[in-house]
């Protein structure tokens, strides 16, 4: 156990320093985190942390951190919200798979991969979104609740995708095992939903009469829920966004999400730090340009997509633009989605590095797009009258 304290010791001094430096310059600390994994990398300093290390600490990480992403994704947002939300998010998703599917395919790939790649793009990252607008207390602003809304849509589609990939990994097949599982992950998804909603606010007014109480239970909740899909061969995180989710819409999530916000923050740290670490130097000489090609579909197809289909539901141009920008970045769980077509052997480990590249390059230019968003909504305001 020592290594992995003096690793982590090492990495969060790291951390310490570089983010202390880009705070001086009033850059975005998470930019920080994630130029953290790539210097404590093999390829930089390569401090020596194995592997199995790097591997549990990202799947906890990633784990912990959907479920609170699922305390902010209310699906009441959608009914707030209406159907923009809806068919926005349906849109996009649309549109951005296809237009991944026909760069993937024009640049050689195969059509199994090339769906794949289409998949991943189409998705934004929960985590960096509801971590920007929560720190910037844009969560129940308009453009933030349509945002919420969008990811809701995102999550479910992406929840449904690794539900019908997980199904065929360790060599099951597509067969009536496969479809009664799928059907129990489906199953179990809809019925937590419904405990959601109806059980568990009365269940609570006892336990949330105690914080810590309250604390503990949405702590077990979380690891049973992750638990029970892991049991159906579907993926833990998949479990920790639907625990997140269902807990969302009770009158305590806010109390639930204050106790937990401070390990959020360390898993955070840690999520991005991996994910840096994740960047190959060694070969990115051959993926740097289809990583580039990706993030700038990313980074510019999307947001225009989004843009356009909310100028269609009356939206001002501003908040056209504040959306468009909050959603131009992949997802952690499209690099989920990537390495379980790895393990079923559908895709080679080559794109979840370039994936993986693209992933770095998109948090870190929409960090700042995020950020500084009124700024640069001021610049390019006079440009964008035709998506009003």
């Amino acid at each position: 156990m020592e290594p992995i304290f003096l690793y982590f010791a090492v990495i969060l001094l790291i951390a310490f320093a570089v983010s202390s430096l880009l705070k001086f310059f009033n850059q975005p600390i998470i930019v920080g985190y994630i130029i953290t994994g790539i210097l404590i990398s093999p390829f930089v300093l390569n401090i020596g942390a194995t592997k199995d290390i790097i591997d549990v600490f990202f799947k906890f990480g990633v784990a912990f951190l959907l479920f609170i992403v699922g305390l902010h994704l209310n699906p009441r947002v959608i009914k707030d919200m209406g159907a923009p939300a809806l068919f926005i998010g349906l849109i996009q998703i649309i549109l951005t798979f296809g237009f991944g599917l026909a760069i993937s395919l024009a640049l050689g790939f195969d059509l199994i991969t090339s769906a794949y790649i289409g998949i991943a793009i189409s998705i934004s990252s929960a985590i960096i979104i509801t971590k920007l607008l929560s720190d910037k207390k844009q969560i129940d602003s308009l453009y933030g609740k349509i945002s919420i809304g969008i990811l809701i849509v995102q999550n479910l589609f992406a929840i449904v995708v690794l539900m019908f990939i997980s199904l065929f990994s360790n060599g099951i097949n597509f067969s009536s095992f496969a479809v009664r599982n799928l059907s129990l992950g489906i199953g179990l998804t809809a019925l937590l939903f419904f405990l959601g909603i109806f059980v568990l606010p009365k269940m609570l007014k006892g336990i949330a009469k105690s914080q810590e109480l309250l604390f503990l239970f949405s702590i077990t909740w979380a690891f049973i829920i992750s638990a029970l899909f892991s049991y159906l061969n579907i993926s833990i995180e998949v479990g920790a966004l639907v625990a997140g989710i269902t807990l969302s819409a009770l009158p305590y999530s806010m109390e639930i999400n204050s106790k937990i916000k401070p390990l959020g923050d360390l898993f955070l740290i840690t999520f991005l730090i991996i994910l840096g670490l994740g960047v190959e130097i060694s070969n990115i000489s051959s993926i740097i340009i289809n990583a580039v090609i990706f993030s700038l579909i990313a980074l510019l197809f999307k947001p225009l997509i989004v843009m356009i289909s909310m100028g269609f539901f009356g939206y001002t141009k501003r908040n056209n633009f504040l959306v468009g920008t909050t959603l131009s970045q992949i997802s952690e769980f499209s690099l989920k989605i990537l390495v379980t077509g790895v393990l079923l052997g559908h895709i080679g480990e080559e794109i979840v590095s370039t994936l993986t590249l693209s992933t770095v390059i998109t948090i870190i230019i929409s960090t700042y797009l995020i950020s500084f968003s009124n700024d640069h909504y001021q610049f390019i305001s006079k440009f964008v009258p035709i998506f009003e």
